[in-house]
């Protein structure tokens, strides 16, 4: 059997959660047997281009792979090191700032975050542990109607926190577990209050991340390497996405980068503890497990949003972590592998391909268990 029909024989396997039933003999994905799984994604998803990254803990380089356009106009091909911009896999950077003020006693989970927005008239304490997990109960913020009516708008940080000041909780703190990006712009604000703006941390941290690519977007800098962005329209055809402006992702989705880098965030979710050693949700007040059942696009798992990072539950005791991210033109992928150590990255420059990109990074790290398991 040819080595891409291999990969090709296990992949369809583990995206149907049969792993163990693979009869052929596991391979390690390779840039050879990569490149036709990522032109079929492209094909299927109406998208433009990819990069694909996979870490593995025995090997010495990362595997990298770009397949595809990252600018239709002028047919611009993709390379490695093509930049995108990352979505909700900011929040991500955001928790580790976080965190490090933690360690240096500027914050804690318990602070209330009630003397620093005395704007927003809350009713009773939030914390930051709560904003961190979308415990909150705050309205999202991208759902308000003035924001709606005009997402290009570039909103200053006085008028958002206006939009949601007064605004009823949906729930009480603590007790439900809701995704909302009003948390993460909060904290944001909150990390400029305490310490320093993210440019300003990002530039402060540059060294210990090794992420050159690192940036915090804005509406107007042109960005070298950059991939342009596209969506789709009703009927399928690829349009050029919605324009939204990056104040509005402040804290949440405004970085950007390219996929070699984001591949070295394991070590950075360790150290500064989010990456938790039992796959285990989030507990709310009263004890039970904050997970979200998901039935989608042929998978079936819990989902759990813990501090940052999201716990996906496969069932029969496979666990991944990872966070996703969807911005106008652009979705991105990071999942991770306890059990092997293993990473995969997913960069696109198509929104509407998310939840597809997710089902082909599991794929591709479930490669990777059985490659592990036969070995042992």
């Amino acid at each position: 059997m040819r080595p891409v029909r291999h990969l090709w024989c296990i992949l369809c396997c583990a995206l149907s959660l049969c792993v163990a039933s693979v009869s052929c003999a596991a391979a390690r994905p390779s840039a050879e047997t990569i490149a036709p799984l990522l032109d079929d994604f492209l094909q299927r998803t109406h998208t433009p281009g990819v990069v694909a990254a996979l870490s593995f803990p025995d090997m010495e380089r990362p595997l990298v792979v770009a397949r595809g356009l990252a600018g239709v106009e002028n047919t611009v091909p993709l390379r490695l090191d093509t930049v995108f911009r990352y979505g909700s896999i900011t929040k991500v950077f955001t928790a580790m700032h976080v965190k490090q003020c933690m360690e240096t006693g500027k914050l804690s989970p318990e602070t209330d975050i009630r003397p620093f927005f005395p704007e927003l008239k809350l009713a009773g304490p939030i914390t930051v542990f709560q904003l961190m997990t979308h415990t909150s109960g705050l309205p999202e913020l991208l759902e308000q109607p003035e924001v709606v009516a005009n997402p290009a708008k570039a909103w200053t940080q006085a008028e958002l926190l206006a939009v949601i000041g007064g605004k009823a909780r949906l729930f009480e703190p603590g007790t439900q577990q809701k995704y909302n990006n009003t948390g993460y712009f909060l904290l944001g604000q909150l990390l400029e209050k305490v310490d320093v703006p993210a440019k300003a941390w990002l530039e402060r941290q540059r060294e210990e991340l090794g992420m050159p690519s690192l940036q915090v977007e804005d509406d107007s800098s042109i960005v070298p390497l950059r991939a342009t962005g596209y969506s789709l329209t009703k009927e399928g055809t690829l349009c050029l996405p919605m324009f939204s402006s990056t104040t509005l992702a402040s804290g949440s989705g405004d970085l950007g980068g390219n996929a070699l880098d984001l591949l070295r965030l394991p070590q950075f979710l360790k150290r500064y503890g989010l990456l938790p050693e039992k796959a285990e949700p989030l507990r709310l007040k009263d004890g039970t497990p904050a997970v979200t059942r998901v039935e989608y696009g042929g998978l079936s798992y819990n989902l759990g949003m813990l501090e940052g990072i999201n716990l996906y539950d496969m069932g029969n005791g496979r666990f991944f972590f990872g966070k996703d991210g969807m911005i106008p033109g652009y979705a991105s992928q990071f999942v991770y592998d306890p059990e092997t150590g293993a990473a995969a990255v997913l960069l696109l420059n198509q929104e509407n391909a998310c939840f597809e990109a997710f089902k082909l990074a599991l794929g591709l790290l479930e490669v990777e268990r059985a490659v592990q398991r036969r070995r042992n």
